[in-house]
């Protein structure tokens, strides 16, 4: 059983390295668990972020891979890509919904690995996202409040 789990990591392992999309769509097509972990909890998706290959990270997201899962370190692929400055990486994964507020054993979040290693592109997008989630929940907090408080209810 172990030697298929290495044999599919690495046949999937060998596609993302040489970026062969139509190689790890094939593998990833034969894929009961999308979301399988090797002995580092490392998943198909973390193993895309970190080569930085964003076609391959929206393959496996179409197939149902979740973005929020954490390996042995507690890192997310989100985290990974950040990490590494991988841009392009970054926003297929906050597209395909990545939590942003996900920390590592650290406290890090994907945010603070970008500026850690000052990557100003990664940074400046991981920033502009938490900025437009915490303006949605803002303004969903003072819709729910105007339903609820008559001072804030609209004056019709």
């Amino acid at each position: 059983m172990a030697g298929n789990k290495v044999e599919l990591n690495y046949e999937f392992t060998q596609a993302v390295v040489h970026n062969d999309v139509k190689k790890a769509v094939k593998f990833i097509q034969k894929q009961k668990n999308i979301d399988k972990k090797d002995v580092a909890h490392y998943t198909f998706l973390m193993e895309a972020a970190v080569w930085d290959r964003p076609d391959i990270l929206q393959a496996l997201l179409h197939a149902g891979a979740d973005p929020n899962l954490q390996n042995k370190s507690s890192h997310t692929a989100l985290m990974l890509a950040a990490m590494r400055g991988h841009t392009e990486s970054v926003k297929v994964l906050i597209n395909a919904g990545a939590k942003l507020d996900i920390q590592d054993y650290n406290g890090h979040t994907a945010l603070k690995w970008a500026k850690i290693h000052s990557y100003t592109e990664t940074f400046n997008l991981l920033s502009a996202a938490h900025l437009k989630q915490n303006t949605q929940r803002t303004l969903s907090a003072v819709s729910r409040l105007k339903g609820s408080h008559p001072r804030l209810k609209r004056r019709k």
